[in-house]
């Protein structure tokens, strides 16, 4: 049985807003609230790569930016790791482009300065569960 996750829980409770507020940008990267994720960002994320886990292999996340229409986006061809992409390995990546894209903005003494961020990132594996019905934690072959 998941939490109920509606409009109030994110006006009120998550602490994507509260970051916003302060001047930051907010990313979110991985698995977030098991089954209950809204498809599309919620308020005062500028970044969303979420699912409630996902598979291991070949993951599936929704992607969005802030006031963008999210997409379902299948990663299945890793072609630089031999095979099908692996879920820590896309999460891990997304976020570490887009801290970069932040960092490579460029700035000067006549301009604003940089925002500060927040990012969370959050992997399923290693994730080890007792029970029936539970996954089997598959690692990457570079981590086995």
């Amino acid at each position: 049985m998941g939490v109920q996750v509606d409009g109030t829980f994110y006006d009120d409770y998550y602490f994507a807003p509260h970051f916003q507020q302060a001047g930051y940008t907010v990313g979110v990267f991985g698995k977030h609230l098991n089954g209950d994720n809204p498809n599309c960002p919620p308020p005062g994320v500028d970044v969303w790569l979420a699912n409630g886990g996902g598979n291991y292999w070949s993951p599936q996340f929704a992607w969005a930016t802030s006031g963008g229409t999210s997409q379902s986006v299948q990663f299945n061809n890793c072609s630089d790791l031999g095979g099908p992409c692996y879920s820590t390995t896309v999460i891990a990546d997304t976020a570490l482009n887009w801290l970069q894209r932040l960092n490579d903005t460029k700035t000067t003494h006549q301009e604003a300065p940089r925002k500060p961020f927040f990012a969370y990132v959050a992997f399923k594996a290693p994730h080890i569960q007792d029970g029936p019905g539970w996954p089997v934690p598959l690692p990457e072959k570079q981590y086995v």
